[in-house]
Formats: structure tokens, sequence, C-alpha cells
């Protein structure tokens, strides 16, 4: 099958999930909730949701200014604005395919500045492995705090998800696989390796084995990297800050809506963890991000927010990040073939 038809029909297969998610979705609701749906959107206060888009953007080029100071150590000297733009353009794809924006993201680094992309991937992968270890503190961070609602919210989603996807509007316990689902999927690639280690003497099995390692040492030898960082302490801040502009890109969503403006910092914290995972399922979590925005709202820690108005704000803040890569995509395709005419890259000796 031709690579570009291929990449076409995972576009269509990811966006048409999101869409039937978020169809599906709705139509679960009752009469009440959608209308109280619509109210909020109608009357909603999208003064914030364009705030919002201006401090995700600024939260992405902190990002830019993060990853140069990982390039740097490599003997790169890549511009800031093209960070920016591959970081942009990263996003853009992986609205798409999931994952697909991170190839492009070191494609356009080695078309611009000409950095190989095996030396730029190592990169990616030091910056998302710092970003995981921030996401397990602040998740953990919720743990300890405030176990209670962790374990709710946690068990709220999986239940919601599970009712949504057996079609039962009714609140039943979720079943074995619902309730276990993570360890047997840790189990099973346990397994999967086990027999690939065993068997990797077989001239096929030996170079799917060989991929897995080298793809386990290519995360290890990023994650050294970041070690060669000269600048320490200004990486610590860059991180501080990107996780502090994704808090409030997220928070300043609830100013939007009457019923969300009282709320404290707890409940959009919770949103953007938890709404982190959303976000891995479908394009950007189209469809399914409102749904957990709602679910997380909806408990009694929260206000018992109506579903309506849960999903109302969940569109809205999907809607902010939305606009903001769509938008900033189609510009870096339009401006980075301008910005580099007579640029010639800059590479250390």
């Amino acid at each position: 099958m031709n690579k570009k038809l291929r990449e076409a029909l995972k576009i269509i297969l990811f966006f048409t999930i999101g869409i039937v998610v978020a169809i599906a979705v709705y139509s679960t609701m009752s009469s009440s909730d959608k209308s109280k749906f619509w109210e909020a959107i109608s009357s909603a206060n999208y003064f914030w949701l364009f705030a919002s888009i201006l401090i995700g953007t600024l939260a992405h080029y902190v990002r830019a200014l993060r990853w140069k100071l990982i390039i740097e150590p490599f003997g790169y000297k890549p511009k800031t604005a093209n960070l920016f733009f591959a970081v942009m353009n990263m996003y853009f794809f992986n609205a798409m395919v999931p994952r697909l924006g991170e190839v492009t993201r070191c494609a356009l680094l080695k078309n611009y500045e000409k950095i190989p992309v095996e030396k730029s991937l190592g990169t990616v992968v030091a910056e998302r492995a710092v970003d995981l270890l921030c996401f397990g503190a602040f998740l953990g961070a919720i743990a300890l705090f405030n176990w209670e609602t962790y374990v709710e919210v946690n068990a709220s989603i999986q239940k919601t998800i599970a009712d949504f996807l057996s079609g039962s509007g009714q609140k039943t316990e979720p079943g074995f696989l619902a309730r276990n689902w993570k360890y047997l999927l840790i189990g099973l690639f346990t397994v999967i390796f086990c027999i690939l280690f065993i068997f990797r003497k077989n001239t096929f099995i030996g170079k799917i084995y060989g991929k897995i390692v080298q793809l386990i040492k290519g995360f290890w030898q990023g994650l050294k990297s970041t070690l060669m960082i000269k600048k320490k302490g200004l990486f610590a801040l860059y991180t501080i800050s990107i996780w502090s502009l994704y808090f409030l890109m997220t928070y300043v969503c609830f100013f939007a809506l009457p019923e969300t403006v009282t709320y404290n910092v707890f409940a959009p914290f919770a949103v953007m963890i938890f709404g982190s995972f959303a976000i891995m399922a479908t394009p950007n979590g189209l469809g399914v991000f409102p749904l957990v925005v709602a679910v997380i709202l909806g408990l009694p820690e929260f206000g018992g927010l109506d579903n309506g108005t849960g999903n109302a704000l969940g569109w809205i803040i999907w809607g902010a990040q939305e606009i903001m890569i769509l938008t900033a995509g189609v510009m870096v395709m339009i401006l980075i073939p301008i910005f580099n005419r007579n640029y010639k890259p800059n590479v250390a000796s």
C-alpha cells in the first residue's frame, strides 16, 4: 500500500473514532443535559478561550527554548524560531495521528538545520522522559495529598468508559477486564518480550527483538543526554514554566462559565492530569477529553457539576487547544520556508 495512502487512512480512522465517540456521548445525554450544554456553549465568555490560546502558545515557545538546551551539547546551534516551528508542527500532526508529530518534528529539523533525525530523536526522547517524570510526580502528588479523590476520579473515569464501551447506561460495576486491563497489558508485553528473548536467534524474531532493544537503548541514551546540559538550572526553570503554563492554559477556561468560575485550583489540576490520558486515546482527545472533564467535575468533591455543563467546559478547553494547534500548524507551513530562505545552519566544530 502506498505510504501516503496509508497515512491518509490512519488520519481518517482516528478522526472517525473521535467523531463517533463525540456523537455517542452527546446522544446518551438527557434532554436536560443537552439543554444545559448548549446554554453553556452559547453564554460562555470566549475571552478566556483566547487567553488560553495565548498561554498555550507561550508554553510551546518555552518548550522550544528547553529543547535547544538539550540539542546544543551535540554541537548544533539551531535557530529558536525553527525549534518553535518544529514543536508546533509536532502538535499539528499529533492532532491527526497520535505520535506522528514526533517524526515530522525531527524531519523538519533535518531539512532546515541539517540535524540528523537519529540525533534529534534522541533529544525528543530525553524531553519526553523528563515530561513523563514530571507527569508521574504530579499524579503521585494527587494520590499522596488527596488519595480518596484520586481513587474516586480514577474509578469514575474507568467506570464511565467501560459503561460507554459496553453500550450500557446502567450504573453497573466494571468487569474483571475493565478493572485490570492495565495489569493484563503489562503482563502481555512482558510475556511477548520473554518469548522474543528466548527465540532471538531466529532470523525473523531476532529482527523484532533487536528493534525493541534498540528502542529501549535509545530511550536510555536520550535520558542520559539531559546530563550533558550545561545550563541545568535554566533547564529546570523552563520545565517548571512549561507545566505551570499548561496548568494556566486549563485554569483560565474555568472563568468562561459562571458555574465553574469559583472552582479552586485542584479541579483544573485534576482535569489537566487525567485529561492527558484522554489525549492519547483519539486525535488530541477528540470526543473523549470532554467526557473525562464532565466525569471529573460531576464528582461531589468538585461540586457535582451537571453533565451538560461539564461537557461544555470540556469542549471549550479542548477547542482552545485545537484552535491553537491547527492555526499554528498552518502558519508554520507558510512561514518556515520564508524564515529560512537565506539561512545556513550553524554547526559547531
